[in-house]
């Protein structure tokens, strides 16, 4: 592969990330959205208690996950890349 295409490939692949990353920004607000109207819902005199509550839980979850896991060793690895030039050691 040509120095050329290769840096045309990681332009490529940097645009989609950041498209995801986007996504994602718009999945996390909307998530936290449904995370405070199910707090007040859940505890109408003390939502604040109660979204702490949920937080706990989805913590919990979280580090129990594989998939998170897995998303952190991406999230590493699309970082590398970002910064990666050229001829450049590891």
């Amino acid at each position: 592969m040509d120095d050329e295409l290769f840096k045309r490939t990681v332009a490529t692949i940097l645009k989609q990330i950041a498209t995801l990353n986007r996504n994602l920004i718009e999945l996390r607000v909307a998530v936290n959205v449904l995370k405070v109207s199910v707090a007040a819902l859940a505890s109408p005199s003390d939502p604040k208690a109660a979204l702490t509550a949920f937080q706990t839980q989805e913590q919990k979850i979280l580090d129990s996950s594989q998939d998170f896991q897995e998303g952190k060793q991406f999230s590493e690895i699309a970082e590398l890349l970002e910064n990666w030039k050229p001829g450049q050691e590891s």
